[in-house]
């Protein structure tokens, strides 16, 4: 199974250092090398082959979870089925406790200067 990281985690290097900062695990602190390689290995059999074991789909489901596969859904107190997909995929990423700022002002600022350049 290949593991997506988002942009921030996988621009780290293996020697920079993930620290916890919850008071039930103090001071404990992981370099991205260790994290990646822990998250490698738990992750060796793949959750979707999990999820298929459980609900008894078959060998070969495991082809189909990655990139979703046809289904319907009927949610209570709705006038019929929904049709789409259902995909199983493992995520891991770094949510920042602030923002970064946005270096526009307003969301027309960027076109405004896309505008201008394209004048000039």
């Amino acid at each position: 199974m290949q593991i997506i990281y988002d942009e921030f985690l996988e621009s780290l290097n293996a020697d920079d250092v993930l620290q916890l900062l919850d008071k039930q695990f103090p001071g404990k602190l992981f370099s991205v090398s260790r994290i990646k390689h822990t998250l490698e290995y738990s992750f060796q059999q793949p959750p979707q082959e999990k999820f298929i074991e459980q609900l008894e789909l078959g060998s070969r489901a495991s082809i189909y979870l990655g990139q979703g596969v046809d289904c319907r859904i009927l949610k209570a107190g709705s006038s019929g089925w929904k049709k789409g997909r259902i995909a199983v995929n493992v995520s891991v990423e770094f949510i920042p406790d602030e923002p970064e700022a946005n270096e526009y002002q307003s969301p027309l600022d960027e076109i405004r200067r896309e505008i201008q350049s394209d004048l000039q």
